[in-house]
C-alpha cells in the first residue's frame, strides 16, 4: 500500500506546472461564462412567459386570478414604497 501511494505521489511531482492564464484569456473565460448565463435565463423566462400566455389565453379564470394577483402585488409594493418614504 505505501509503494502505491509513493508512486501517485512521484507521478503527481514530475507532472510539469501550468502556466498562469494571461488577462486576456481570464477575461475571455469570464465574458463567456457570464454570457452563458444571460442566455440561459433568457430562455428561461422566454419558456415561462410562453408557458403562462398559453395557460392565460385556454383558462379565462387562470387569465382573472393572474391579473389579480398581479395588481394586489404592485398594490401591495406601492404601499410599501410609500411607507417607507414617509
Amino acid at each position: 500500500m505505501t509503494a502505491d501511494t509513493e508512486s501517485g505521489m512521484s507521478r503527481v511531482a514530475d507532472r510539469p506546472a501550468r502556466k498562469a492564464a494571461s488577462p486576456a484569456i481570464r477575461r475571455w473565460r469570464r465574458l463567456r461564462s457570464a454570457a452563458i448565463v444571460l442566455a440561459t435565463q433568457g430562455a428561461l423566462l422566454a419558456v415561462l412567459l410562453g408557458f403562462w400566455d398559453h395557460m392565460t389565453a385556454n383558462n379565462k379564470q387562470a387569465a382573472y386570478m393572474s391579473a389579480l394577483a398581479y395588481t394586489f402585488l404592485f398594490k401591495e409594493l406601492g404601499d410599501d414604497a410609500n411607507r417607507s418614504v414617509q
